[in-house]
């Protein structure tokens, strides 16, 4: 598997907990209008509109959920940052200032970017890098890697081992 293929996986998994984490958190301490509340409006028709995209393809039909898992990395970080959820909510996990989660995020963002759209040029460097921010990012949720079998991919290896390797810790996780 090549390192474009496996930050593809990486991004999935980071995505997807991001995403989980701020709705469980905002749900948590805001309660369960949070969407409607808490979330800026362009965001949420920009959401609304993806998904009613997906909703009228004629072919193939897509499946679709709820507005917000049409949100997007950089509306995840838009949502953190918003003055009044960083306070009540986020400040406790990334730090009384936001600049620190907006850098990583936007970090991720610009990898993602790459990955996503796939520009040439995704090796080792960029695998890595992504590795360590996420974990960054994990690391200040509170997230037990070691414990969640969908977050192994972000356990770093030894260095000896390519990606598709049988050494590669991550194609153990995934096989």
């Amino acid at each position: 598997m090549s390192y474009q293929n496996e930050c593809q996986q990486i991004l999935d998994v980071f995505e997807t907990e991001l995403r989980g984490f701020v709705c469980k958190q905002l749900e948590t301490l805001i309660g369960a209008g949070w969407w409607k509340t808490r979330v800026p409006g362009p965001i949420k028709q920009s959401c609304r509109q993806r998904r009613i995209q997906d909703q009228n393809r004629p072919f193939p039909p897509l499946p679709t959920g709820e507005d917000v898992d049409y949100i997007h990395i950089g509306e995840l970080k838009d949502i953190i940052v918003r003055a009044d959820n960083y306070k009540e909510v986020f400040s406790e996990f990334f730090g009384s200032n936001s600049n620190g989660i907006t850098t990583k995020l936007e970090e991720l963002i610009a990898t993602r970017d790459a990955v996503r759209h796939v520009r040439p040029g995704i090796g080792a460097r960029e695998h890595e890098r992504l590795i360590v921010t996420c974990r960054d990012v994990f690391d200040a949720m509170i997230l037990d890697i070691d414990t969640k079998p969908n977050l192994k991919i972000f356990s770093m290896g030894t260095g000896e081992s390519q990606p598709g390797d049988e050494n590669d810790p991550i194609m153990k996780t995934i096989r």
